[in-house]
């Protein structure tokens, strides 16, 4: 038996964009070249850490992963069907696909400006930490076999806020926020495992 407490939000990882689960379409079927860029779930940097060993008192083991990835890119699009085919994928003149924090803030300046909107000055690409401990200790049956194990795993123990979809509708109040979870917030789960 495992109990598990999820965050209603928690999500596996990054979904595609700009239509999350559902179409995407270049805004210029036309012109292709202008949709070469990172692929959604491009993190350049990434480094996973991984460990374990026995402690010295009632036989317990622990182990533990750290993983630190370094910011996807997101989409930045008008949040409007600018050129009238019935899909809200269009950018900003100059502006490329999933160019994140690189993205060119004149024209979307421009676009906020005539929706009201306060200028951005900066983007940035949420970045990822995360780290996960395990600890348990083995249930031996006849034989000194190990037959099972009672368990504590604890995930994000720094209840970090991992940052997941960003919102790029420069039209949006939120534009440039996170909007979802990349991992989920502190999660923990005991249980026990039986073998036979």
């Amino acid at each position: 038996m495992v109990l598990r407490l999820l965050h209603p939000l928690e999500v596996g990882g990054p979904r595609p964009d700009p239509l999350r689960g559902g179409i995407s379409l270049p805004p210029n079927s036309d012109d292709l070249a202008g949709e070469r860029a990172r692929s959604d779930a491009d993190r350049r940097h990434r480094l996973v850490l991984a460990g374990g060993s026995g402690l010295p008192w009632a036989d317990l083991r622990y182990s533990g992963v750290l993983q630190l990835a370094s910011g996807a890119p997101f989409n930045v699009t008008t949040g409007r069907d600018e050129n009238l085919d019935g899909i809200t994928s269009d950018r900003p003149p100059g502006v490329g696909r999933n160019t994140g924090a690189d993205t060119p803030l004149g024209p979307v300046n421009d676009l906020r400006a005539e929706a009201g909107l306060p200028p951005v000055r900066s983007l940035s690409e949420p970045t990822f930490a995360q780290l996960d401990l395990r600890l348990w200790r083995p249930i031996f049956g006849r034989d000194d076999k190990e037959r099972g194990e009672i368990f504590v795993q604890v995930f994000n123990v720094l209840n970090r806020f991992n940052g997941g979809p960003v919102e790029g509708r420069a039209t949006s109040v939120d534009f440039g926020r996170a909007v979802g979870y990349a991992g989920p917030p502190r999660t923990i789960e005991a249980g026990f495992k039986l073998s036979f």
